[in-house]
């Protein structure tokens, strides 16, 4: 199982490629989002939380671009579910 959740985790990094985000991307989330980096009171430095901000813009792009790519396919097939709720 773990095998398999690293060979689709490679295949998504692969398939749907995200670059990095600029600078400004990043302290501008930073500074929109600055409750999410303290801590006890704190405020991490941007430095300090600059990969972790990274980490969370790549990932939300990146779910973005397979959310997409899913829709384009449905939009292109006839779907039938065949499991159907208990009532």
């Amino acid at each position: 199982m773990v095998r398999d959740s690293l060979r689709i985790r490679a295949y998504l990094e692969q398939r749907f490629a995200v670059p990095p985000p600029g600078d400004e991307e990043l302290r501008r989330y930073y500074r929109e989002h600055s409750q999410e980096f303290t801590k006890d009171g704190q405020t991490v430095s941007f430095e300090n939380a600059r990969a972790q901000i990274e980490e969370i813009l790549v990932t939300a792009r990146r779910e973005m671009l397979v959310d997409e790519w899913v829709n384009g396919l449905r939009r292109r097939a006839d779907i039938n579910n065949v499991y159907l709720s208990r009532r």
